[in-house]
């Protein structure tokens, strides 16, 4: 995601702070054999449940209970391509695993405090120029970060006297058209071409042109995981971002406060009020139209509110009990106007109302249906006296986290007037699936499969009113929903699971938020954004037919992939919007063309030469990539777990490569890492718990197991492996979970003839309990190694980056000390430069 080159420090800083992490995941859970298709099943229905097999297991599993982690949600489609298993994402595992990657030894929460100290050292690091490599300066070269410009970089170059040294380094690879996943937008309400994104793990980004380009607006910001954005209604300029996305996914990132900007977005700082554990997730912010500094913030600790712009705030709903406090709408028509709140997630939920314009607040229930979970609210903005709740499950079967209804209010919420307008007990099979994984829970009835139910209301759960129709109602879940009689019935607007660039029906999975044009008046201007986990998308016609189905559903039902022409389409705005979080990423021999794996889009492929023109290779969650640098044809994807393929023809189709692994699954990091001997592609090593060698990695066809185990059980997973340019025989492997002696780093000078009864000898860069994320050796020296670390310093353990000379025997520290020692924050890669070592 960073473009720019701000010397050795902050990039590293950057590189560090912002890698994605590898999931540990506890439980195999893999893909059936598909059944035979339905004769009545059409062609292009077919074509499109082939397409999104990868996600379709994926997108099941984002739950934050252990146990729900262990569900395998079986699943079988007609296609007519090869399989393609791409196994499930295990969001507690991820968490657990993101948490051990850096917590201090002895610690049990990660403070969002240590990564601002670091970058407050880094602010008086050096500058390294690449291009010169020479120090440019001496001290004071980066900005502070409670306070971040746009221009910086530039600011930066002209105190040293280098401009085109510091910046000529790097330029954007992309992919600028893929997205992530981004929970807050902001249009400008005069200049409507200008808009701000928030992503969850990329910052702030704006576009003058209406999402033609992107450009990002807070790279060295103090937190990068922007959750919710709102602007004061009279001066646009000012801008609040809440950070920290606290809906228990657990690939989120833990936020930082409340950030301001006077300046249109060019500019953020910190609000000092908001730097405590009450705003470490900001789920939503909004301004009082009759007052704007009066603002509301729902936090995981409750909801709380400011008279002063923020100097102060004082909680006036507690939500601890209840796992947080999760939406807010303010009515903006009138003098005595209403404040709504939404509280508790995976618990009792309930709706708060109290007066906007009262200095002394009683917020008072108003509706708290049995089994109610999170819920999102919404006002017609033509009819204030309407609201809407859109309510998920927290009742065991098959609705639990799905939908529990659609509730309306038409006297301004008053307490005892939401009534009900579809359950999930509704005829209209539809209408049950708004918080479910709709094509999932379909798959009997269109033909594909067996159906079963995922149910994903905790973690995408919108709802949205037509600004000039109170009974025109937006649902957004796993795809999107409209219901034109005011909630009572509704149809799909958009499916996930049709071809990216090929239907346009497609949308992203996982909606967030729903935002119509400031101008939109249902007749000329009809433009309406979304955006979900694979970023910013638009339809030029919020009016267009959606897709109702009849029942029984039938393979012909729309729903099943036969939607009509004119039903209503998207377009991408990711046009330079680059917030796609990668996990690896090799780069071709002619250094023009990088494939990486990607979390939620997948394995990517794409270079500078069309950095908004990346295409997808794979699905699902995309892991580690290995290419033959002697037939780039070849290379390997691999998604959760030890989930690897190999395609000989360029990606276009990819086959299981893992035969004779029988390593149990739950040995295996969610991102598993594997490496490729760099003087021979046909050698191959991965590991769980275990070391595996295969020296067929090449070979076309393969004879017998692929893989043979290579050494003898480590005791704790493996979490990096590096072979050594000039040895092939010698291999590293660090460990960082699963043993209280994690953290070693385990070697062999036998690595091609090793079998199962080899022991591996090993070293302990670091003395406490750590995770080993990196190994890289010298180019000509097999005995010289580095390792980097990524959990934060203990007191019984410190240093990120350690240097052996004696085959991983013993370390030392080798990441400096002091004002120009690297930072105590989690370190995720080295690279040794061939030129200098």
């Amino acid at each position: 995601m960073k473009r720019r080159h701000l010397g050795l420090a902050s990039a590293m800083l950057a590189a560090l702070t912002l890698a994605s992490c590898a999931q540990l995941d506890e439980s195999r859970a893999l893909s059936p054999q598909p059944a035979p298709a339905s004769a009545e099943a059409s062609a292009d229905a077919k074509r499109r449940v082939a397409t999104a097999q990868a996600e379709l297991t994926r997108k099941s599993q984002r739950k934050p209970k252990a146990e729900r982690d262990a569900t395998t949600v079986k699943w079988q489609v007609a296609r007519a391509t090869p399989a393609r298993e791409d196994a499930f994402d295990q969001p507690q595992s991820a968490q657990t695993f993101f948490m051990e990657k850096r917590l201090p030894a002895g610690s049990t929460v990660l403070s969002p405090e240590l990564y601002a100290a670091a970058l407050q050292q880094a602010a008086t690091m050096p500058v390294y120029s690449l291009p010169e490599r020479r120090m440019l300066s001496t001290s004071g070269s980066l900005t502070q970060p409670s306070v971040v410009t746009q221009s910086s970089a530039a600011a930066q170059a002209a105190a040293v006297g280098s401009t085109g040294a510091l910046n000529s380094a790097w330029q954007a690879m992309g992919p600028g058209n893929i997205g992530g996943r981004t929970r807050s937008l902001l249009i400008h309400p005069t200049s409507h071409n200008t808009m701000w994104a928030g992503s969850v793990a990329g910052g702030i980004w704006k576009t003058t042109d209406g999402g033609t380009t992107w450009v990002p607006k807070a790279d060295l910001l103090i937190n990068l995981a922007v959750n919710s954005m709102v602007l004061d209604p009279r001066n646009p300029n000012i801008l609040f971002a809440g950070t920290g996305e606290g809906f228990f996914n657990g690939d989120a990132v833990r936020g930082a406060g409340i950030l301001k900007s006077t300046d249109g977005g060019e500019t953020w700082a910190q609000i000092p009020a908001t730097a405590t554990s009450d705003f470490y997730y900001v789920q939503k912010l909004i301004v009082s139209r009759g007052n704007p500094s009066r603002m509301y913030a729902a936090t995981r600790t409750g909801i709380f509110r400011t008279v002063d712009a923020g100097s102060t705030w004082t909680k006036m709903v507690d939500g601890t009990g209840v796992n947080g406090c999760m939406d807010l709408a303010v009515q903006t028509d009138r003098a005595l106007a209403y404040v709504f709140a939404s509280c508790g997630t995976f618990a009792q939920g309930t709706v708060y109302r109290a007066l906007d314009t009262s200095s002394a607040q009683t917020w008072a229930p108003v509706m708290s249906v049995p089994s109610q979970g999170r819920t999102t609210l919404a006002i017609a903005p033509s009819n204030q006296s309407v609201i809407y709740a859109l309510a998920s499950s927290t009742a065991p079967g098959s609705f639990q986290d799905g939908l529990l209804g659609v509730y309306r209010s038409t006297t301004s919420g008053a307490a005892g007037s939401f009534t009900a307008r579809v359950t999930n007990t509704s005829a209209t099979t539809l209408n049950r699936l708004l918080l479910s994984n709709p094509v999932i829970a379909l798959l009997t009835p269109c033909g594909f499969g067996t159906s079963s139910f995922n149910n994903q209301g905790w973690y995408d759960n919108i709802i949205v009113v037509d600004p000039t129709n109170p009974d025109t109602v937006w649902v957004g879940g796993v795809d999107l929903f409209r219901s034109d009689d005011g909630g009572a019935n509704f149809g799909q607007a958009s499916h996930w699971w049709f071809g990216r660039g090929v239907d346009k029906e497609y949308n992203h999975a996982d909606h967030h938020l729903l935002v119509f044009h400031p101008g939109y008046d249902g007749v000329s201007n009809k433009v309406m954004f979304s955006t979900n986990d694979g970023g910013i998308f638009k339809t030029a016609n919020a009016k267009a037919p959606v897709a109702y189905s009849p029942d029984p559903v039938n393979p012909a039902s729309p729903v099943c992939g036969n939607t009509p022409a004119d039903v209503m389409a998207w377009t991408e705005l990711n046009n330079g919007y680059q917030v796609t979080q990668f996990y690896h990423g090799v780069h071709y021999p002619s250094g023009d063309t990088v494939l990486g794996g990607t979390q939620d889009n997948g394995t990517l492929r794409g270079g500078p030469a069309a950095p908004n023109a990346w295409a997808a290779v794979r699905g699902g969650d995309g892991g580690y990539v290995a290419l033959n640098p002697n037939n780039t044809n070849m290379l390997w994807t691999n998604t959760t777990n030890m989930n690897l393929q190999r395609s000989i023809n360029g990606g276009a189709t990819g086959a299981p490569f893992t035969s004779g692994i029988t390593e149990g699954q739950g040995n295996f990091l969610f991102i598993a890492p594997y490496a490729q001997d760099p003087a021979n592609p046909a050698n191959m090593w991965a590991a769980g718990a275990t070391p595996w060698r295969t020296t067929q990695a090449t070979a076309v066809p393969t004879v017998g197991n692929v893989w043979q185990q290579a050494g003898t059980f480590f005791g704790q997973r493996i979490t990096a492996i590096a072979v050594a340019p000039s040895n092939s025989a010698r291999v590293y492997m660090g460990g960082g979970t699963g043993s209280a002696n994690n953290g070693r780093v385990f070697t062999t000078a036998n690595a091609l003839t090793s079998t199962g009864a080899t022991p591996w000898t090993f070293g302990k860069p670091r003395a406490d309990a750590n995770v080993v994320s990196w190994l890289a050796v010298h180019p000509m020296q097999p005995g010289i190694v580095y390792a980097t670390v990524s959990t934060f310093n203990s007191a019984t353990g410190q240093g990120h980056v350690f240097r052996s000379t004696d085959f991983g025997a013993t370390w030392a520290r080798a990441d400096g000390s002091g004002a120009t020692g690297i930072p105590d924050v989690p370190v995720h890669t080295l690279v040794i430069d061939p030129n200098d070592t």
